[in-house]
């Protein structure tokens, strides 16, 4: 009889002290100001309050679904053996992770399932221009890596002041003068998320960059010729294929008229010959 008192008594002042989870979640249990989320892009950094731990000190550990490797033990704060967080980093954005803590001296487990806040997205791709009717197009892909819904685009032509508002679904921007021959544009292009805590985080802008210009000279396709325009009053001068040459009078040659008055004059000299 002494003995069922004993293991009923050692029953009852185990369940007394068995460990208790009070709070887990991503911030801390009492907010004292604005967000004080624990939300970032890449970590988050869970918070746990429990009681009651048995053994003594308490200890307690998350389990992430989906990834490999050892639980995530939380450290518990000098002075405050109760209360602790553990940091589970390496996360990707825009991304929904489920969290779970388990504490030696009980059954009790808590879930949480918390996506990660919006994150910096690859630059744009495919940056091309298009020059039509004299006007050129700047043409772009979204994002290969967005981490989240893009937000805007933001567009720096040569040194001016940058065109922000390009919203998410903008893919080409015009530009609004004539193009001229042998000007270079020089571009920046970013692509921009804004995150829980309002804060815009844009992609890299040495990886966004882009240059076109088209020479002030053309050349003719293949198959087609170009002719030459004479100043007016001016002459052109012909071309002579390679081997041959051009023949040009000669003042000394005598026409052959003349040839045959001079034979008429000699032979009627001849023919009346005068005798002294």
């Amino acid at each position: 009889m002494q003995g069922h008192r004993l293991i009923l008594f050692t029953l009852f002042i185990t369940v007394i002290h068995a460990t208790k989870i009070n709070f887990f979640d991503a911030y801390q249990e009492i907010v004292l100001v604005g967000n004080q989320s624990f939300i970032e892009a890449n970590l988050i950094q869970l918070w746990v309050d429990v009681t009651e731990c048995a053994p003594t000190p308490c200890s307690c550990y998350v389990e992430v679904n989906g990834l490999s490797g050892d639980p995530h033990h939380i450290d518990f704060l000098p002075g405050k053996p109760n209360k602790g967080y553990a940091t589970i980093t390496n996360l990707q954005p825009d991304t929904l992770y489920s969290f779970k803590l388990n504490c030696t001296g009980t059954d009790q487990t808590e879930t949480r399932n918390i996506k990660t806040d919006y994150g910096r997205p690859s630059p744009p791709s495919d940056i091309t221009f298009t020059l039509n009717s004299k006007r050129l197009q700047i043409s772009w892909s979204r994002p290969l890596f967005p981490a989240g819904p893009i937000h805007n685009y933001r567009l720096t032509i040569n040194t001016n002041s940058p065109i922000d508002n390009l919203p998410h679904d903008k893919l080409s921007y015009d530009i609004t003068e004539d193009y001229v021959d042998g000007t270079e544009y020089k571009i920046v292009l970013v692509a921009c998320n804004v995150n829980n805590k309002n804060e815009a985080v844009c992609s890299d802008a040495n990886q966004g960059q882009a240059t076109f210009i088209m020479g002030s000279t053309t050349t003719p396709p293949a198959g087609q010729t170009t002719t030459p325009t004479v100043p007016a009053g001016g002459t052109t001068t012909p071309t002579v294929p390679a081997g041959e040459t051009t023949t040009k009078p000669n003042s000394s040659n005598i026409p052959s008229c003349s040839v045959a008055f001079l034979l008429f004059v000699f032979f009627f000299l001849v023919n009346n010959q005068v005798t002294y």
